[in-house]
């Protein structure tokens, strides 16, 4: 559980969207995105978006049939089964309580357009839960990673990662 702990702190430490339009600013940018795309099995190119502007409109015209959100479901499920399965059901509530109480005031950009707001807040809440739910089953789920760590890992940096957009990958 110490992972989870880990977690739970980051989410209270990152600067969330704090390099949003920056682009690739440098090799851990670059490096977090290729392995997110990895992670999803579909390596593709990264779009890096100028600013959130751009955002609101790639964020309306997703490639839904090529999303990750489908997949991140599928692990997402598999977490929570495994860790129903053995007992943890408590550990994972807990878990997503403690995402809860400190989630939306701390993720949310600091934007006018409250709903592009709510929705950037809800994918960086939605890939913390995610990661956390693998963490509490971690050791049942083995040998594969914690595959939600890699898209966390964007989002720790500052970015926000759209998903699948025109045959790349858009990341704020």
């Amino acid at each position: 559980m110490d992972y989870v702990e880990a977690i739970l702190a980051k989410v209270l430490q990152v600067r969330w969207f704090a390099a949003a339009g920056r682009g690739a600013a440098d090799e851990a940018d670059s490096d977090a995105a290729r392995n997110y795309t990895a992670a999803c099995g579909h390596p593709s190119p990264v779009r890096w978006l100028t600013d959130w502007d751009e955002a609101r409109h790639v964020v309306r015209d997703l490639d839904d049939e090529s999303s990750f959100w489908r997949q991140e479901e599928l692990w997402r499920r598999r977490a929570v089964e495994a860790a129903q399965a053995a007992g943890r059901g408590g550990q994972l509530a807990d878990a997503m309580h403690r995402l809860s109480v400190a989630g939306y005031t701390e993720v949310r950009p600091n934007i006018a357009d409250e709903e592009l707001a709510r929705v950037a807040s809800g994918a960086a809440l939605c890939t913390a839960s995610g990661a956390l739910t693998w963490l509490v089953a971690e050791d049942l789920l083995l040998p594969q990673a914690n595959p939600f760590l890699t898209k966390f890992r964007l989002f720790e940096l500052g970015h926000w990662p759209l998903g699948k957009y025109r045959g790349s990958i858009a990341v704020l």
